[in-house]
């Protein structure tokens, strides 16, 4: 049976009426106010993380072939982040202000095209390790022979253990990106491995309340995979964080520290 949700409103706090379910109503309405009070933090750090990225890859250009994969990457992450907090505030209004909303509606507005862009996300993320590792695997033959050519040349030598140097700092980057974005995508698949073995495990069914809860609660660790890559980006490129620093206000703070001291 489909969760029904109450539009009596003389209670502090309308609860949602089930007419089966696992939990409590007020069990129900804590969790959700708890989820909702810890992602949407989270989901505004992440929607300006990813607005940051998307204007620092475009200031950084196009030249490289990973700067349009990882700009792609934060227009999708972008996305899941602004879909994740619209579902915790469907599910939220309702037992705030008594709205009545059928959960039905709200995993097709929302929650869908939500998942839909973690699926986009896991994509780019899996092209952008393949590139990566294909890119690697090309430079590795090609250093092998300029070693060769270049073994009694220290200049050359030199310039290029640090284009090596620069390309292991690049795949570390991806791969920190890959094992974030692999950790935090175990609970989502849990969760739709759960709902493909009992079918009775859906939005409309007699377990909707824990389907509901246990959904937003993964949605909101999708918001920090996503919300992730802006910290992972700061603090292993340079090149980022050089632009970064150019394209916020608080470089001027930044300067003004260096020289009082």
């Amino acid at each position: 049976m489909a969760l029904l949700i109450s539009t009596n409103i003389s209670s502090p706090a309308a609860v949602v009426e089930k007419t089966s379910g696992v939990l409590t109503d007020g069990m129900y309405d804590l969790l959700i106010k708890i989820i909702v009070l810890i992602g949407l933090p989270i989901g505004a750090f992440g929607t300006a993380g990813n607005i940051v990225n998307i204007i620092v890859y475009i200031k950084m250009g196009f030249a490289e072939s990973t700067n349009i994969s990882l700009m792609a990457l934060a227009c999708s992450d972008l996305g899941v982040v602004v879909t994740a907090i619209c579902t915790e505030l469907v599910f939220f209004l309702p037992v705030v202000e008594g709205v009545s909303i059928a959960p039905e509606v709200s995993f097709t507005l929302v929650a869908f095209p939500h998942l839909i862009l973690t699926r986009v996300s896991a994509l780019i993320t899996a092209f952008i390790s393949l590139e990566r590792r294909s890119k690697m695997w090309r430079e590795s033959n090609r250093g092998d022979k300029k070693r060769l050519e270049q073994a009694t040349d220290a200049s050359q030598s030199a310039f290029s253990n640090k284009e090596t140097s620069k390309e292991t700092k690049a795949i570390k980057m991806v791969v920190v990106i890959a094992t974030v974005f692999i950790i935090s995508s175990i609970p989502s698949c849990i969760h739709m491995i759960v709902g493909i073995m009992f079918p009775d495990f859906h939005v409309a069914g007699p377990y909707a309340d824990i389907f509901i809860v246990s959904g937003n609660a993964f949605f909101v660790v999708d918001t920090i995979n996503c919300s992730a890559n802006v910290i992972i980006y700061y603090n292993m490129s340079s090149k980022f964080r050089q632009a970064v620093q150019e394209v916020l206000p608080f470089k001027c703070l930044q300067f003004r520290r260096q020289k009082r001291h």
